[in-house]
């Protein structure tokens, strides 16, 4: 497991192509914008779905979606994947789909 210092480039919460609400976030590795990566993508449905925005917020310790543009984040890569976002200075994370398990057990 490899942890690094990142920045968030730019975000999306919106619709995406299916109809389905969701959440992208656009992660600037080494501040260059030649390498990054993406968190999200999941379906943001019901309350799962207002869950996981308000788990992102806190663990990036932000009150609006629009905050987090800028924001500086740590992030854990396992094999070059995205495992977890987490916060800068704080030992806080969010692994998107262990969070996931407490609303769909069978995933």
């Amino acid at each position: 497991m490899e942890i690094k210092n990142a920045q968030i480039e730019r975000t999306m919460l919106g619709i995406e192509d299916h109809g389905l609400l969701t959440f992208f976030l656009y992660i600037a590795l080494d501040g260059s914008r030649h390498s990054s990566i993406a968190a999200g993508g999941y379906h943001l449905s019901g309350e799962y779905g207002a869950a996981m925005i308000k788990e992102v917020l806190k663990v990036l310790d932000a009150k609006k979606w629009e905050e987090l543009e800028g924001k500086y984040l740590r992030i854990k890569l396992e094999y070059r994947r995205l495992v977890a976002i987490g916060h800068i200075t704080k030992d806080e994370w969010l692994d998107c789909k262990e969070f996931g398990k407490k609303y769909f057990p069978e995933s």
